[in-house]
């Protein structure tokens, strides 16, 4: 799956969250020692393309409430390729204004 992050925010800051984002989603849920509940659950993925992209969208709001609260997603749509079978998440954000971290 592809992951393309769509934000107004362009500071410095925002593309370290977009890191820190990336790199969350790309750890399989239960595989990091200490937090195991870190990360998007693998199995989805072997899922029929609808419930795997509700389920898709649901993790990563729940991730990014939890592991990176500088952000709130606002929108998760999804684009396949019928060619190649691909499917790319577009994930919607903006800063976050009710956590502190506003700036």
């Amino acid at each position: 799956m592809r992951l393309i992050f769509e934000t107004e925010d362009k500071s410095e800051e925002m593309r370290d969250i977009l890191k820190c984002q990336r790199n969350l989603y790309s750890i399989p849920q239960g595989t990091f020692p200490l937090a195991r509940d870190m990360g998007l659950p693998w199995e989805l993925l072997s899922k029929p393309v609808l419930e795997a992209e509700n389920d898709f969208a649901t993790a990563v709001i729940d991730q990014t409430q939890k592991y990176e609260p500088r952000v709130t997603v606002t929108a998760c749509t999804f684009e396949e390729d019928r060619d190649t079978g691909d499917l790319e998440a577009t994930i919607e954000q903006k800063r976050a204004t009710d956590n502190g971290y506003d700036t």
